[in-house]
């Protein structure tokens, strides 16, 4: 596919910043050296890169009042860590409640009934594995739901950034890297 204005170009690797043509260690659109992209299946990987290039391309086609609204979405998106968290507290609290109410009715001297807190462990390993490799079980599914890494939403931010800058628009001056 040939690049034209607004569209990144595929490749594979890091990317910084997105000024013209992109390093070949990029793919254009995110991070490299992002865990949870490296546990991630490739196809996944290119059909959220491609949504994101999508989006870049029709908010640049529409000017740089589309550019503000879509710095503004993008302030507000929750990346895959956010939406994992959210979901580990989720389900982890409501698996070790009623776990643990199932455990306390269970009677004294018969068997224990600790299946739920079982799986409040597993959750509690998920949250250990994702935080020191970048991958867990549910992350294969937010991914396939679409949720980005924040590397992937910042990489589109700087785009937006850089190409409002170029096009000269003076927008809110909020919108920053650091989202």
């Amino acid at each position: 596919m040939k690049p034209s204005a607004g569209i990144l170009p595929r490749q594979t690797g890091t990317v910084v910043a997105y000024r013209g043509r992109m390093p070949e260690q990029s793919n254009g659109v995110a991070p490299g050296k992002d865990r949870v992209r490296n546990h991630t299946p490739a196809r996944v990987n290119e059909r959220i890169d491609a949504l994101t290039r999508a989006t870049i391309d029709a908010t640049l086609s529409q000017g740089p009042g589309a550019i503000e609204r879509r710095l503004a979405e993008l302030d507000a998106e929750w990346d895959i860590d956010r939406a994992l968290m959210v979901n580990f507290a989720v389900v982890g609290g409501a698996s070790f409640a009623f776990g643990l109410s199932r455990f306390a009715a269970s009677p004294m001297l018969g068997p224990r009934r600790k299946g739920l807190l079982y799986f409040f462990g597993t959750q509690l390993g998920f949250l250990l594995v994702h935080g020191l490799v970048g991958w867990c079980p549910p992350v294969a599914l937010f991914r396939r739901l679409g949720f980005r890494t924040k590397g992937e939403i910042e990489t589109e931010r700087h785009v937006l950034l850089e190409r409002r800058s170029a096009r000269g628009s003076s927008g809110a001056t909020r919108h920053n890297a650091a989202g």
